[in-house]
C-alpha cells in the first residue's frame, strides 16, 4: 500500500489556525493509514485459514491417491497373473483384500467427496479474499492522499 504523506509549504503554516487545521489533517490522515493497515491485517488474517485447508485437503487427496494407485497396481497385477499363471486365485482375491483394507475404501469413499468440495470452497474464499485485498490496495494507491485546503 503506498503510502504520500501531505507535506504543507511554509507559507500554509504562516498562522496558527492553519498550522492547527493542517495539523489535524495530518492527524486524520495518519489515522486513516492505521486502519487501513489494521483492515490489511485482518483480511491476511482471514486469507490464512482457507489456505491451510486447502493445503490439507491436498495433502489428503495425494495421500489418498498414492494409497489407491497400490491399489490399482495391484488389481493389474492380479488380473495378470490370473491371465499368465496358475496362481490360486484365492491366494490373488486375499492379497487384494489386504490392499483395500489397507486403502480403507469405504473411509475414502466418504471423505474425498466432502475434501474436494471443502477445498473448493476453500479456494474460492481464499480467491475473494484476494480479490478484495487487490481492489482495497487499489483504491487505496488511487485515493486522495493530501487533505483539502
Amino acid at each position: 500500500m503506498a503510502s504520500s504523506v501531505f507535506t504543507p509549504a511554509p507559507e500554509d503554516l504562516a498562522s496558527l489556525p492553519d498550522a492547527q487545521r493542517l495539523i489535524e489533517q495530518l492527524r486524520e490522515q495518519l489515522a486513516e493509514e492505521i486502519a487501513a493497515r489494521t483492515r490489511l491485517e485482518r483480511s491476511l488474517d482471514l486469507l490464512d485459514r482457507p489456505l491451510q485447508n486447502v493445503g490439507d485437503g491436498v495433502q489428503f487427496l495425494s495421500d489418498a491417491f498414492e494409497d489407491l494407485s497400490q491399489l490399482f497396481h495391484g488389481y493389474r497385477d492380479a488380473l495378470s497373473s490370473l491371465r499368465s499363471t496358475h496362481t490360486p486365485a484365492a491366494a490373488q482375491l486375499a492379497d487384494l483384500r489386504e490392499m483395500e483394507s489397507a486403502c480403507d475404501l469405504e473411509f475414502l469413499e466418504r471423505e474425498v467427496p466432502t475434501i474436494c468440495a471443502r477445498s473448493r470452497r476453500e479456494a474460492v474464499r481464499a480467491a475473494e479474499l484476494v480479490r478484495a485485498l487487490k481492489e482495497f490496495a487499489h483504491i487505496e494507491r488511487t485515493g486522495p492522499r493530501s487533505p483539502a485546503t
